[in-house]
Formats: structure tokens, C-alpha cells, sequence
């Protein structure tokens, strides 16, 4: 199983740096994939959301102890888990459409649950006897 999180991994890593890179560089165009109005004034807040992205990617991948690895998995699932409340509740206050919120928060919460289970495949210490210590990214 312990290729799995090396998997799962480089998986969350792919995704985020993709979308981080995508906000940064083409914040209209991600707005559009998401169905989410554009407009020049939103750039901004799409930029940021690409280099919060791009930080927690750069953090899961430079992780090289279980616990960091635990850790970096921790602070995206958090995030997600945020985003994913975020979009329902705009959607529950008129502030944003149903499809949408579906897909950003959707999204978010394929990202949360894989977090998760990348946080349970991971031994914080010895003795867990199921391989989760093998390294997880990059063969480091």
C-alpha cells in the first residue's frame, strides 16, 4: 500500500500546481472553467487563490518526514474542508448559482477527502506495521 500515498501525492500536487498556475496566469480563463463570472475587478482575488494553491503544493511536495507529510496533507484538507463549507454557503445565501459552487466546492471536496485519506496512510510513529514511513513523493 505504500505506493498508494506516493500516488496520492504527487495526484494533490499535480492538481494544485495546475490550478495554482492557472489562477496566477490565466485568472479569467480558470474563472470560466468553473462557470464563474469574469471580469478584470475579480483578477485579484483568483491570483491569490493560485498562490495559496501554489504554497500548499510546494509544501506537500518538499515534505520529506512522515510528519511533515502528515502535516502539508493536514493544512490542504483544511483548506478544502473550508472552501467546500464556503461554497455551500454562498450558494445557501443567494451569493453565488448552484453550478458553480457545485464545481469549485465539489472540487474542494474531492481535495479535503483525499487529504484525509493520504493523513491515514501515513504512521506518525513506529510500530504502525503497515508500511505507511515508505516514502511518499518523488522516491525521497
Amino acid at each position: 500500500m505504500s505506493s498508494s500515498p506516493g500516488l496520492l501525492i504527487t495526484t494533490l500536487v499535480s492538481i494544485r500546481g495546475l490550478i495554482g498556475i492557472s489562477a496566477i496566469a490565466t485568472p479569467g480563463l480558470l474563472a470560466q472553467t468553473f462557470l464563474f463570472p469574469t471580469s478584470p475587478s475579480h483578477y485579484l482575488m483568483t491570483r491569490l487563490f493560485g498562490s495559496r494553491d501554489l504554497t500548499i503544493a510546494g509544501l506537500l511536495w518538499t515534505a520529506r518526514t512522515p510528519e511533515e507529510r502528515r502535516r502539508a496533507l493536514m493544512i490542504g484538507a483544511i483548506t478544502d474542508g473550508i472552501d467546500a463549507v464556503s461554497s455551500a454557503v454562498c450558494v445557501a445565501t443567494g451569493a453565488t448559482e448552484l453550478l458553480p459552487a457545485a464545481l469549485a466546492g465539489g472540487g474542494a471536496a474531492v481535495l479535503c477527502a483525499m487529504g484525509v485519506w493520504g493523513m491515514r496512510q501515513i504512521s506518525t510513529g513506529p510500530g504502525s506495521g503497515s508500511g505507511e514511513n515508505a516514502p511518499l513523493a518523488g522516491g525521497k
